[in-house]
């Protein structure tokens, strides 16, 4: 029988962890190139270690759900989920019908910022037409 040590499923849990992290930076580059490029490597690493530690507050942990929080985090920035300036972020994170329901979470909030990335770009419409 094969025996597999807490040490070696530590290890194993880092490799995927880090082959996670590549293939994200891989989509953000692909998806988000100018925005990667201005962040450069480094910056672009720190982002995404610090979204997968802020989408794990709110219990979002599978990979693909962690890419779409991602995938949030540059559109509004690092820190959209706690800015004032959107409310609404916070507000779907926090709404109590989606706590312990991670995936329908994170696509209620890509709806919500879709809703309000709409409503920004029509006011833009708008004003310039006025």
């Amino acid at each position: 029988m094969l025996t597999i040590r807490k040490e070696q499923l530590k290890v194993f849990s880092q490799n995927e962890a880090l082959n996670f992290e590549d293939r994200v930076a891989a989509h953000l580059r692909k998806i988000f190139p100018e925005r990667s490029e201005l962040l450069g490597e480094e910056k672009l690493a720190e982002l995404i270690q610090h979204g997968i530690k802020r989408a794990r507050v709110y219990e979002i942990v599978a990979q693909r759900d962690v890419c779409k929080y991602l995938d949030l985090m540059m559109i509004f920035g690092q820190d959209f989920d706690t800015d004032p300036k959107l409310a609404w972020a916070s507000a779907t994170l926090h709404e109590e019908f989606l706590q312990g329901h991670p995936t329908e979470k994170i696509l209620r909030l890509c709806d919500v910022a879709m809703e309000h990335s709409q409503d920004a770009e029509q006011k833009t419409e708008v004003t310039n037409h006025v």
